[in-house]
């Protein structure tokens, strides 16, 4: 049941090797129907056609004799339509030439259950009241907007099964949550192809980048091969997917059933940070037509200390190594290169040796460009740590009277920030090695630094909430270090 989309099948065919994207378009076939000697299948399609009107929605309905291996003329279609279990559309259409584009007024999404009955009469015969049962779901997607120390994050959640009942990411556990409706009898997973969903975030969002995922379903732990890693559909953020089939679905059935888990009518997919790096990391091209490995060393890349990076590129089917590659490898932060080289691999692997700068720190992204004179590219998003000593973080605890009168309006902005730069520049207070921006002395400084500030105050957010804020001041060019 549910959606085949162009990209999707071709993960279904090398093992869910490949992330998917979902630019595809809905459309199921049913099974064929023998009716005398003729094999019929009915085939509903999602059409994504341009238009003005955002609540239209097109579906090319239409029956194929593969017998005579013709589209089958003279046919009356009559449709029950139903959304989220509500009739949405009952009607009948007769089409001449036998294509039926139906023109629906909705701004409804998820899954849609097309019920036809066709009757018609062609030069091979007639047909009486077959029955069909299609169910297309249509991509929804919902915008999050979170708040997390101070800064706001958005996610994006985009569900190609069902309606997104909602999403929630946990600060302190640093987990993404999904909820859809989901029907766990047989008939239901039977007739499912596969259900995939994705969550989108900023690549600067770094307390929840990983190198790795896991995740669950229900409580039930998932397979490795149902979560996947985009960093290059988007330029500025990453791409996590769940892609479960028909047998993961079932897998995660029985293991509710085997720890006395409740079947629920929905299914809630749960993504957490992988606990450390696991080597290689793949990423494929946005064409499918090649795979990059990646591994470097040592795990932590820290400034002044030489990383290797090893990569192999292979094909995504055979898993075979591609000989005689051609490629450009790019380092960048901040969308910026900061270092670049093409070279050619002869065995079709291949590293290159870099060493991060005190300034390199950070998300960095490694991108595999112009694979094997092709055009195509693929990237890789990590983290540069900064050294150790620019963790260490040492504020006494009278400065805490410092930000209350200020708080409380006993002296001004500038006063606050000549206070603490002196503070910092004369070792008073040690803050994470931060790079100041140009002197800005006509700069106010923002509300939520001053809500921060008195929060931290009153002991009702932690230290390094109020590091934050300082560092914020000192890139702006409000507070100068000397």
């Amino acid at each position: 049941m549910k959606i085949h989309y162009t990209l999707l099948v071709g993960i279904i065919s090398i093992s869910l090797l490949i992330p998917a994207f979902g630019h595809g378009t809905g459309i199921e076939s049913s099974l064929f129907t023998k009716v005398d000697d003729r094999d019929i299948r009915l085939t509903v399609e999602h059409l994504m056609l341009d238009s003005d009107e955002s609540t239209k929605k097109f579906f090319q309905i239409h029956a194929y004799d593969r017998t005579n291996k013709i589209t089958i003329e003279n046919i009356n279609f009559e449709i029950e339509l139903y959304n989220d279990n509500k009739l949405i559309l009952d009607d009948s259409f007769f089409e001449q030439e036998g294509l039926l584009v139906l023109d629906l007024n909705t701004d409804k999404n998820g899954i849609f259950t097309f019920n036809v009955i066709i009757n018609a009469e062609d030069e091979y015969g007639i047909i009486t009241n077959l029955e069909f049962e299609n169910q297309i779901s249509i991509e929804e997607i919902t915008h999050h907007i979170q708040t997390i120390e101070e800064i706001p994050v958005e996610f994006r959640v985009k569900s190609y099964y069902d309606s997104i009942a909602r999403f929630v990411y946990n600060q302190t556990e640093q987990t993404a949550k999904i909820i859809i409706p989901f029907d766990w009898s047989e008939q239901n997973i039977s007739h499912t192809s596969v259900v995939h969903t994705e969550i989108m975030f900023p690549k600067n969002f770094v307390s929840f980048l990983a190198p790795n995922y896991f995740g669950t379903a229900n409580g039930i732990e998932l397979f490795k091969s149902s979560i996947f890693i985009d960093d290059y559909s988007e330029e500025e953020s990453r791409l996590v997917h769940f892609v479960l089939l028909k047998d993961h679905l079932r897998y995660i059935k029985t293991q509710m059933k085997d720890t006395n888990i409740e079947i629920p009518n929905t299914l809630e997919l749960i993504l957490r940070q992988g606990d450390e790096i696991k080597f290689p990391i793949s990423a494929y091209t946005l064409s499918e037509e090649y795979q990059v490995d990646l591994s470097w060393d040592p795990k932590e890349i820290k400034p002044n200390v030489e990383t290797k990076f090893i990569y192999t590129f292979r094909d995504p089917y055979s898993l075979a190594p591609i000989r005689d590659s051609d490629y450009t490898f790019t380092l960048l932060q901040n969308n910026k290169e900061i270092f670049s080289k093409s070279d050619y691999a002869k065995i079709g692997a291949d590293y290159t040796d870099y060493t991060f700068s005190n300034e390199e720190t950070g998300v960095t992204v490694a991108r595999f460009s112009n694979i094997s004179g092709s055009g195509q590219a693929t990237e890789f998003a990590f983290i540069v740590l900064e050294d150790e000593q620019s963790d260490v973080v040492s504020i006494p605890a009278w400065i805490k009277d410092h930000a209350k009168w200020w708080v409380a309006g006993e002296f001004d902005d500038n006063t606050y920030a000549d206070g603490i730069e002196y503070m910092i520049n004369v070792g008073i207070i040690i803050i994470p090695t931060t790079q100041s921006g140009i002197e800005n002395q006509d700069a106010i400084i923002p509300e939520w630094v001053k809500n921060t500030a008195g929060w931290w105050a009153n002991n009702e957010i932690p230290d390094s909430a109020y590091v934050n804020a300082i560092q914020y001041l000192i890139k702006e060019g409000i507070i100068i270090i000397t």
